[in-house]
């Protein structure tokens, strides 16, 4: 009976962590998030196209390298203007958020290969992971929920690491409410009291 438990508490506590990981992960997606704080299509401001992209986007701003693509081309989920790396090819790349934020998802397409995604905080790891990307498949969203970052670095994988994105949407950070001391209402009832007392005094 004592191993049965064991074994039960080791197979929840598997359960618990792949749920968790799973959690902080978007892999594989055909959308993004929905009814997210900001969404950008980098269609806004009509930057022409090989424009260098820094902050022009409402709350993010982007490493070197990185530009506005407004040539047509028949893949999924990068419509209109989108992002690209190339050329030169800016192999690795960060989205870096004004502020911190919760959940972040971005379509991506490359040539047929192993990319990488990590988010930071303050320039730490908070969480990674490595996905197929190809061109053609339209489960072409990835990034992260559920937990707290301001960037997301991409190491682009395939033939030449050239990659698009589009459709970058964000949810920032929710400050959590500031409870009220327990002593407060008390200290509000006695004041009260003690007003009510003193008008009761003066009206005698």
């Amino acid at each position: 009976m004592k191993a049965i438990k064991t074994l039960a508490a080791a197979t929840i506590m598997v359960f618990v962590t792949l749920t968790t990981a799973q959690a902080a992960t978007v892999t594989y997606q055909t959308s993004g998030l929905a009814d997210p704080d900001t969404l950008i299509t980098f269609d806004e401001g009509n930057l022409a196209n090989g424009t260098f992209v820094t902050n022009q986007f409402e709350g993010v701003s982007f490493s070197a390298g990185i530009r506005i693509n407004t040539v047509a081309y028949p893949f999924p989920n990068v419509p209109g203007r989108n992002l690209r790396n190339f050329f030169p090819i800016a192999d690795t790349f960060s989205i870096f958020f004004d502020a911190d934020v919760t959940d972040a998802t971005f379509s991506m397409i490359t040539n047929t290969g192993i990319s990488s995604f990590t988010a930071l905080l303050d320039g730490v790891e908070v969480e990674t992971f490595r996905a197929f990307t190809t061109l053609y498949s339209p489960a072409n969203y990835f990034g992260f929920g559920g937990i707290l970052f301001d960037e997301i670095r991409v190491a682009v994988g395939g033939s030449n690491s050239a990659m698009l994105i589009d459709n970058l949407a964000y949810n920032l950070e929710t400050p959590p409410a500031v409870p009220l001391p327990a002593s407060l209402p008390l200290m509000l009832g006695g004041l009260l009291a003690f007003g009510l007392m003193r008008r009761r005094r003066k009206s005698a």
